[in-house]
């Protein structure tokens, strides 16, 4: 009689889940209409709505599990109406929330309940009976039991998980079998039935028996997932980790490299643009990279890409040169023997910079044709800008015949230039292209 009343309490509820299920999904698809954001919040207070509602109707109406019905609910929704959800996002971040509160509720007040079942010294009918020595032994052997039974059925059909869809391997099954936990759904049951039992036995004379049998099974359920949470639960870390589960392959391997490294150009980036500010032209780098944990690890060669990235990138009307009277110190310093390698680094960037100068100037002259008056100096035109100068002489009446090797191009000039006189002018031709400008 029992096992009919148990599968008769089970489908009945499922059944009635299954119903509120497929009404939920009709109320979703007449809700669908994603540009209305109202719809949206309703969809959502649609849900919890139905899932009460079910709840109310097994169990306090019909006399079937309440628990049972508010899963087959949940199961039918997910299984059918994930399309039909306008905003997933505000969907599960509502039930995220409410998942953390009623998880908190429901083991705050099974540990209350579970711990008065234990806590009990004498056998009074109203209570129940005493959670005794051996009832500890069964419930140890409870426990051996179910990781038993969970073992036995992931390797039950391990051949058939292990060649279909994303397959597995039997160290990822053995952790699934070790780390099941118990809790929210076997504490609300144990709850709802102590409670219906309680309430049921209130005028029975032999009450005490059942509410015995029901303060037992409350124990026991407590008493399994305290146990999966302090064992399992505790060695799941230390398990995973000794199966070899958390160990990166080498293409996630090169991926956060990769992600690491991208981050780590911006953080110095930013701070190369930061360095140009007078403000900070004090600051200590030892300090900084404390509290940045990406330019913990920045050396030499990287700061030479970021000043070349830094030079690339900015107009080079509006450029300024970063301030690294602390930084490069104490980049040498963990670098030591790198400093002729740096300067040098920095010399090329500087002759890079003004070869682009240079060469702007001559495009800036020959295609826009800029007058050839006090716009530039006549030194720079000599120096720079030979073509002018010679222009101009042929101008004022001069009639000596210009020949290649008399008058080489700027280009020609400007390569047979020292590189300190090139690194030297870096400054006077940003201003000479300010003015061109």
């Amino acid at each position: 009689q029992g096992v009919s009343l148990f599968a008769q309490g089970a489908l009945g509820a499922a059944a009635i889940g299954m119903a509120f299920g497929l009404g939920l999904l009709c109320v979703l698809y007449n809700l669908s209409r994603r540009l209305e954001r109202e719809e949206n919040v309703i969809q959502v207070a649609a849900t919890i709505a139905i899932a009460y509602l079910s709840f109310y109707v097994s169990e306090e109406l019909l006399g079937f599990s309440g628990v049972i019905a508010v899963v087959v609910t949940g199961i039918t929704t997910r299984a059918f109406g994930a399309g039909m959800i306008n905003d997933p996002h505000l969907m599960g971040s509502f039930w995220i929330l409410v998942e953390q509160l009623l998880n908190t509720v429901l083991f705050t007040i099974g540990g209350v309940v579970w711990g008065v079942v234990i806590s009990r010294t004498d056998e009074r009918p109203e209570f129940g009976g005493v959670f005794g020595g051996t009832d500890w032994g069964y419930l140890i052997l409870l426990y051996v039991l179910l990781n038993a039974i969970r073992f036995l059925l992931i390797f039950g059909f391990y051949p058939l998980v292990s060649r279909i869809g994303l397959k597995s391997n039997v160290r990822e099954a053995t952790f699934i079998s070790f780390s099941g936990l118990r809790g929210a759904v076997g504490i609300a049951l144990a709850i709802s039935l102590e409670s219906e039992i309680f309430a049921a036995t209130a005028n029975e004379p032999d009450a005490f028996v059942f509410r015995e049998q029901a303060s037992t099974a409350f124990g026991m359920v407590g008493g399994i997932a305290l146990l999966t949470l302090l064992i399992n639960g505790t060695l799941a870390g230390p398990l995973i980790i000794k199966l070899g589960l958390v160990k990166s392959s080498k293409t996630r391997e090169k991926v956060l490299e990769k992600v690491n490294e991208e981050i780590r150009d911006h953080a110095t980036d930013d701070l190369l643009h930061l360095l140009t500010d007078s403000r900070f032209k004090d600051v200590d780098f030892a300090v900084v990279s404390e509290h940045v944990p990406m330019l913990k690890k920045l050396n030499l060669e990287q700061l030479k890409k970021a000043i070349r990235r830094n030079k690339d990138s900015a107009p080079l009307a509006g450029y300024r040169e970063p301030n690294l009277t602390n930084l490069l110190p104490y980049l040498v310093s963990q670098s030591p023997g790198k400093t002729s390698e740096m300067s040098e680094s920095m010399e090329e960037i500087d002759r890079d910079f003004v070869r682009v100068a240079q060469s702007v100037l001559v495009m800036k002259h020959s295609t826009l044709n800029v007058p050839r008056s006090d716009h530039f100096s006549k030194s720079v035109r000599s120096a720079f800008a030979p073509e002018l100068t010679t222009s101009e002489t042929s101008h004022s009446g001069s009639s000596d015949p210009e020949t290649p090797e008399d008058n080489p191009p700027p280009e020609q000039k400007f390569k047979e230039s020292s590189p300190d006189e090139v690194a030297s002018s870096a400054f006077e031709i940003r201003l000479i292209f300010i003015e061109a400008l």
